[in-house]
């Protein structure tokens, strides 16, 4: 199904893409997942992934096209996962 197969596919195709492997083509297969997946699933997280995808394919049309060409930018070294915070530190007040 959707989740199953297709979020970690488009997953997949957007950290190519962060990471400078990405082909034009590769952009084309994300925008064709992404109006496959549209409308499918038993929730809506499929139709808010691939709406984020478009806006965000849309938005940073320039950073793709540079990605595409001359690979990825200092940005994609940097960690992809957002800081846990310390669970023992003092509960907050």
């Amino acid at each position: 199904g959707p989740c199953v197969w297709g979020l970690p596919g488009l997953a997949k195709e957007m950290a190519a893409l962060a990471f400078g492997r990405a082909a034009p083509r590769d952009v084309r297969r994300l925008a064709r997942m992404s109006t496959e997946l549209a409308g499918r699933g038993a929730c809506h997280h499929p139709d808010g992934a691939v709406t984020l995808l478009g806006r965000a394919l849309t938005v940073f049309a320039d950073d793709v096209v540079r990605h595409l060409r001359h690979g990825p930018c200092g940005r994609s070294a940097r960690s992809t996962v957002f800081p846990i915070p310390d669970l023992v530190s003092p509960v907050w007040r």
